[in-house]
C-alpha cells in the first residue's frame, strides 16, 4: 500500500490576519459526495472520509447498458481501492443487495468489488475499510465495459471516473482540497476534518496562506468535533502552474493560542490559458496555450470551445490531451473591428461533446490591429555576368515581388530604332538576393556594351509599387 498523505502537523505559527476571510464550519462529520460519471451516471459515496472498521454505503443511478455488448444478464460495475496499486488492500470486505461475488467477464485485475446494475439503472452495496487500515489518503475507482452478470451476458459502455477517500485514525487532523478547477481569481474549496481543541473547548480556527507568503487568506472556524469546509480565495496576480495552500492551526487568525499547533502543505495546480502569439489582424489567429484543463472524472483532458466577446459562434475547439494541456489556435473573423477584445476560454458543456466537469470560463484580452500593409523587395545594385543578372534586394513583407528591368533611357541596337529595352523579368521571395535571366534583347545588349542604367520595378498585390534606379556593369 503506497504511504498515507494525510498531513502531519508539526508546530503552531503566529500569523496575521490582514485581509483573512473567516468561514463557520461546515456539518459535523463527513457528508456523502455525490461523484458524476459519464452521461447521468451518479453514484453516491456516503463519507468523503472513514475510520477504520467503518462500513461505506454505495448507491449508484443512470447506468444505461450497452445492448450491443450481449444478451441476457445484468451488466456489472467494478470499483477498484487505489487503481491497481497495490491491488485490493488487506482486510477490507464487500456486500450489500447488489453485490456479485464472481461476475463474468475481464476487468483486467481480479482486485475487485463487483456490483450488478439493475434494470433501472441503479446499484446499492457497500465497502467495509479493515479495522487495522492505516492513515490512507486514496480514492475509490469506478469502472464499466468489461464484466456482467452470465457469460455472454450486456455490459455497461466503457467508463472510469472516481473519487478521492481518506481513512483517519479517530483523533488525527486532515485537510484536502475538493475543488478541481483553479484559476487565478477564484478559489481552492477545501476541507477539515478533526481540527479539535487540545483543552476540549471545540473547534479551531484554522488560517491559509498560498506558498507560505503574503497575508492570510482565509480563516474556518471548525465546529465541536473540528469539521469544517469553506473556500479560499487565489489571487488574481498568481501565476506559474504548482502551489500549495498552507494549513495553519495553533495561534492563527488572532484569536490567541489554541493548542495542538498544525501546519501541513497540499498541492494544487493552476488551470491557465494564455494567448502566446503577439500580433493579430482581422482574418489572422490567435495563437493559445492550455494548461491543466483536465476532465473532473480524473480521467482525460476537456474540449475546450472558444469565443471572442461572448458572442455569435464558437469559432474554434481544442481538445487537450490527457495532463489537460495543449496549444492551438483560433481563427480571428475577418470583420472583426480594430481595438481591444475579450477571448473567451470555455469548457464544461462546450464544443457539443457532451458534460465535461468541471465548467471553467476564463476570459484574456488582446488588441486587434489594422493587417499591415505589405512591402515590396527592393533592389538597391546588380549586376550582369554571362547571361544572368543579379540583383542585390532590401526584402520585403510582401510574400512574391515581381521584378520588372528595363533600361532607364533608350538604347539602340544592331538592326533596330533606339528603344526601351526590358532587360529581365523574374520574382523573388524573402531573399536578399536574386539571379534573374537576361531577355533577348538584353542578352544582345551586353554583347557589346559593359553597362547599362537600369530602373528596377518592384510589385506586389496590395503593395506600394517601388522603382530603383541605378547602373549595373557587366563583370
Amino acid at each position: 500500500m503506497r504511504s498515507s498523505r494525510i498531513l502531519t502537523w508539526l508546530l503552531a505559527l503566529t500569523l496575521g490576519t490582514a485581509g483573512a476571510l473567516v468561514f463557520g464550519a461546515g456539518p459535523a462529520q463527513a457528508a456523502s459526495v455525490v461523484v458524476n460519471g459519464p452521461g447521468n451516471v451518479k453514484v453516491t459515496v456516503s463519507n468523503d472520509h472513514v475510520h477504520p472498521g467503518d462500513r461505506i454505503q454505495l448507491s449508484g443511478e443512470g447506468f444505461v447498458p450497452d445492448l450491443g455488448s450481449g444478451s441476457g444478464g445484468n451488466p456489472v460495475l467494478a470499483i477498484k481501492i487505489n487503481g491497481d496499486n497495490p491491488g485490493w488492500p488487506e482486510g477490507w470486505t464487500a456486500g450489500g443487495a447488489d453485490y456479485v461475488a464472481n461476475p463474468e467477464g475481464d476487468p483486467g485485475t481480479p482486485e475487485f468489488a463487483a456490483f450488478k446494475i439493475n434494470d433501472n439503472g441503479t446499484f446499492t452495496g457497500w465497502l467495509e475499510v479493515s479495522g487495522s487500515q492505516a492513515n490512507w489518503d486514496t480514492y475509490l475507482q469506478f469502472l464499466g465495459g468489461s464484466l456482467t452478470t452470465v457469460p455472454g451476458g450486456v455490459r455497461l459502455p466503457a467508463m472510469a471516473f472516481r473519487t478521492d477517500l481518506r481513512v483517519l485514525g479517530e483523533n488525527d487532523a486532515a485537510a484536502w482540497i475538493t475543488s478541481n478547477s483553479h484559476i487565478p481569481g477564484g478559489s481552492v474549496a477545501v476541507q477539515l476534518r478533526n481540527y479539535e481543541r487540545q483543552d476540549g473547548q471545540g473547534g479551531q480556527k484554522v488560517a491559509f496562506k498560498i506558498d507560505g507568503t503574503g497575508d492570510v487568506l482565509a480563516c474556518i472556524q471548525t465546529d465541536a468535533e473540528g469539521d469544517g469546509s469553506g473556500v479560499v480565495p487565489i489571487p488574481s496576480d498568481l501565476t506559474g502552474k504548482d502551489h500549495q495552500l498552507n494549513v495553519l492551526a495553533g495561534s492563527a487568525c488572532g484569536e490567541g493560542p489554541q493548542a495542538p499547533g498544525r501546519v501541513g502543505a497540499l498541492d494544487f495546480t493552476l488551470t491557465e490559458a494564455a494567448i502566446t502569439s503577439s500580433t493579430h489582424a482581422p482574418g489572422g489567429k490567435l495563437t493559445v496555450k492550455l494548461s491543466n484543463f483536465k476532465n473532473a472524472t480524473g480521467v482525460g483532458g476537456q474540449a475546450v470551445a472558444f469565443k471572442i466577446d461572448g458572442a455569435g459562434d464558437v469559432l474554434a475547439c481544442i481538445q487537450t490531451d490527457g495532463d489537460g494541456n495543449k496549444t492551438g489556435d483560433v481563427p480571428i473573423p475577418a470583420s472583426i473591428a480594430t481595438g481591444s477584445h475579450v477571448l473567451n476560454v470555455l469548457a464544461g458543456t462546450a464544443c457539443g461533446v457532451g458534460p465535461q466537469p468541471p465548467g471553467r470560463s476564463i476570459a484574456l484580452p488582446f488588441d486587434v490591429t489594422e493587417a499591415a500593409t505589405p512591402t515590396v523587395a527592393r533592389a538597391t545594385g546588380g549586376s550582369v555576368k554571362g547571361t544572368k543578372l543579379t540583383l542585390t534586394l532590401k526584402p520585403g513583407t510582401a510574400a512574391t515581388t515581381k521584378l520588372v528591368v528595363k533600361s532607364k533611357a533608350k538604347v539602340k541596337l544592331k538592326g533596330s530604332k533606339k528603344k526601351v529595352i526590358t532587360v529581365a523579368e523574374g520574382s523573388a521571395k524573402g531573399q536578399d538576393k536574386v539571379s534573374l535571366t537576361l531577355s533577348g534583347a538584353g542578352k544582345k545588349y551586353f554583347r557589346t556594351h559593359k553597362a547599362l542604367k537600369v530602373a528596377v520595378t518592384s510589385k506586389a498585390a496590395g503593395a506600394k509599387t517601388v522603382t530603383k534606379t541605378f547602373k549595373v556593369k557587366k563583370k
